[in-house]
């Protein structure tokens, strides 16, 4: 069976929106975020939200454009912000790729079927109205993120690192 595109099967092969993830957006790490910004608008995307995540010690603001998965943009605020290390790495560009999925659990019990590992336990995200995020891993696609379609009201709220665990436990 060939599937859509924009979604994945959470169970078993059987497609529902409810039972799909679809693609949410592209993060792009920058040491320059206003300038990034400004080119984003210049391509008309429209910026829908800018914040400061402190889980994250990063500057994000999230780029729209109708029709389009978001753009989400990546600041880092110094050396200790997750992303700083992707920053070394590739100087600037994509670096995730995020799905959303009504059930983080299930999107990421498919995903470790398919040989990712989880980078990080769920986190509530700022930029994402506080629903919870989770990164995984694959030798094959890279980073991938899931965020919830709906926000949570888990009690576990705290954060840890979500890709310095990466840098150390795969080598790019």
């Amino acid at each position: 069976m060939r599937l859509p595109i924009s979604y994945w099967p959470i169970e078993g092969m059987r497609i529902a929106y409810e039972n799909a993830v679809k693609l949410h957006h592209i993060g792009v790490v920058t040491r320059h975020f206003r300038e990034c910004i400004n080119l984003y608008e210049e391509l008309e995307y429209s910026k829908s939200i800018s914040v400061h995540d402190p889980l994250q010690m990063a500057s994000i603001a999230l780029m729209e454009r109708p029709g389009e998965p978001l753009i989400e943009i990546i600041a880092p605020e110094g050396e200790h912000s997750p992303a700083y290390q992707w920053l070394k790495r590739i100087k600037a560009g994509a670096y995730h790729i995020c799905y959303e999925t009504p059930s983080l659990a299930k999107a990421t019990a498919l995903l470790r079927e398919q040989d990712f590992m989880v980078i990080s336990d769920p986190v509530p995200a700022v930029a994402f109205d506080n629903r919870q995020v989770v990164f995984l891993w694959s030798a094959l696609t890279g980073l991938v993120e899931l965020v919830e379609s709906v926000r949570s009201f888990s009690e576990n709220r705290h954060s840890g690192s979500v890709e310095d665990p990466l840098l150390a436990k795969v080598e790019l």
